[in-house]
């Protein structure tokens, strides 16, 4: 009697998405929802999404209030972590969670349908603007990769200046252009250029 205290079957007040804790991919949601069971923290789902059953082999519960259950091991398929078992075989009390995706709790993370991390509020900041930690990370790059090509392009102009500089003073690169030229051109005769 205690082992069915523990189950519960009546849903969640408010729709509930859960999620791996590693990848955070959605697992399932409280529309599927059969039943929880607070000794083993599970959530027993009827139907997941972005999961793995590994039914090659049942493995067996040898201890705990499962003890002397078969179940297949339920990996994410975004990341490949265990996250819970679908039960083939288990005593009595736990029938409801026979044939359903039973996830572990510490292995889920869950947003409640309505629960906002950010409101409008009192605390508003004074620009009015309400920012989540992943925008501020966002734009605080942004300016750093700005600053980064600020520097380039002042980099880049100092280095044009030096290479205008050279080729006006007849130094660097630019002083043999007379030179090449005359080496480019069609060859004079050889009889000109002995008489010199």
């Amino acid at each position: 009697m205690a082992e069915e205290a523990q189950l519960r079957t009546q849903p969640p007040s408010s729709a509930v998405v859960f999620q791996c804790v590693v990848c955070a991919a959605v697992l399932g949601d409280s529309s599927a929802f059969a039943c929880s069971h607070a000794g083993l923290r599970t959530v027993s789902l009827r139907a997941a999404s972005h999961v793995r059953v590994l039914d090659d082999e049942p493995e067996t519960s040898r201890e705990g209030v499962d003890a002397g259950s078969t179940y297949f091991a339920v990996k994410c398929s975004g990341c490949d972590a265990q996250v819970g078992k679908v039960y083939l075989t288990t005593p009595r009390a736990l029938d409801l969670m026979r044939d359903a995706f039973s996830l572990e709790s510490e292995r889920l993370k869950n947003y409640v349908l309505g629960e906002h991390e950010l409101t409008l509020g009192e605390d508003q900041p004074e620009n009015g603007r309400v920012e989540s930690g992943a925008n501020l990370q966002i734009e605080e790059r942004m300016e750093q990769v700005e600053e980064q090509l600020l520097k380039v392009e002042n980099l880049l102009l100092l280095y044009n200046e030096r290479l205008e500089h050279l080729e006006g003073t007849g130094t660097g690169a630019g002083m043999n252009k007379g030179r090449n030229e005359e080496l480019y051109t069609s060859p004079k005769p050889a009889a000109k250029r002995a008489k010199k």
